[in-house]
């Protein structure tokens, strides 16, 4: 009892302090709790937090709400994957014979995000649409689609405390949306190529025992995003060809407030903007019905942060900030039905994130 009421009154201290900063133009920030901890501006920890029975000592932990919310930009980011990766790679290939074709991509597996805990996710993505191929003056060729897409997951989430249990949780999420992509490249082979998106995405969130407590939450919002890039296809050999490329992705998924365990909550906007070097090499046999190919990329995430504040107190907050490398290869495939085609193949993920994906993409001119 009096371990609690010191906490009630250290954590009332606290507050007033805060106020009492901002006449000193210093930021409210400087005075916030991290993980049912409270951290001053000279970094020392004190234990506080009401309202629940956290760790031993009485803090509260909310940092794995923040996770929860954090699965929806890695899907949404998975999502973009399939889309620049491998439905761009179908739409281009209308070029072929400048009709009007259909394409359609998937992409699935399971991965391992160190967050500072860590997210394990199971993920599946989709992008179908419609591509136009135009050949220019003096051998450029200009490409134009629009597609639809759609993914879902499922996760789990693992933190741990120096001064608490464990605490497990767990989901899924899911988003649905559309846009349009384009390709431009001269005969040279440099090529430039942009992608813009926008739908909705929707994540559940439960734990058994948080802060003492089971907790649950749904949440959806708005997301969108764009990207670019470009690079060059150089022809080693007659059959040989190296696409080098860079390539700069930003998803933005928007925010939201619920209420759990009579905690007012807040999830702010999460921006995920990530850069990606990379180099595929592709054997291409004349009159072959199979074209292997193989490919590694380095991609680095500068953002991608889930801030939180919980009861107006800014909380820890989980970060996809880091380096991954990124390791594929696959076949394409002609079939013997006119205008048809397909490429199959898996990728590798090592760093920041762990694990292993497989595609399938098909196209079909008509």
């Amino acid at each position: 009892m009096i371990k609690k009421i010191l906490s009630r009154i250290l954590s009332s201290t606290l507050v007033l302090i805060s106020y009492l900063l901002s006449f000193f133009n210093a930021s409210a920030d400087d005075l916030y709790i991290v993980g049912g901890v409270n951290k001053g501006l000279s970094g020392s920890e004190s234990f506080g937090g009401s309202g629940g029975f956290g760790g031993d000592d009485g803090a509260l932990f909310f940092k794995p709400y923040a996770e929860g919310m954090l699965t929806g930009i890695v899907s949404l980011n998975q999502g973009y994957d399939t889309l620049i990766d491998y439905g761009m790679f179908e739409a281009k290939s209308s070029l072929d014979s400048g009709a009007l074709s259909a394409f359609a991509a998937t992409n699935g597996g399971s991965s391992k995000y160190n967050t500072g805990s860590h997210i394990d996710v199971d993920g599946f993505s989709f992008v179908g649409g419609v591509a136009k191929g135009f050949n220019l003056s003096n051998g450029n060729t200009l490409v134009a689609a629009a597609f639809a897409e759609a993914g879902l997951g499922d996760f789990d989430t693992f933190n741990s405390f120096n001064n608490a249990p464990s605490v497990y949780g767990g989901g899924d999420t899911e988003y649905y949306g559309g846009g349009v992509m384009g390709s431009y490249e001269l005969a040279s082979g440099i090529y430039t190529e942009a992608s813009v998106r926008a739908g909705y995405t929707e994540t559940d969130f439960s734990s058994a025992n948080i802060n003492g407590q089971p907790a649950s939450y749904d949440t959806d919002s708005l997301y969108y995003g764009a990207a670019g890039g470009a690079g060059y296809r150089h022809q080693l050999k007659p059959n040989w060809e190296l696409n080098s490329y860079a390539k700069l992705i930003w998803t933005h998924q928007e925010g939201d407030k619920i209420a759990v365990n009579s905690n007012r909550i807040k999830f702010d906007d999460i921006d995920s903007l990530r850069s990606r070097l990379g180099m595929r090499l592709s054997y291409y046999q004349p009159c072959s019905y199979y074209s292997p190919y193989i490919g590694a990329a380095w991609e680095h995430e500068y953002k991608g942060k889930a801030e939180i504040r919980v009861n107006g107190i800014k909380e820890d907050s989980p970060t996809l900030k880091g380096d991954t490398g990124i390791f594929e290869a696959g076949v394409m495939m002609n079939t013997p039905l006119k205008g048809l085609t397909f490429d199959v193949g898996g990728q590798g993920y090592v760093g920041l994130r762990k694990g292993w994906t497989a595609h399938l993409s098909l196209r079909k001119v008509f």
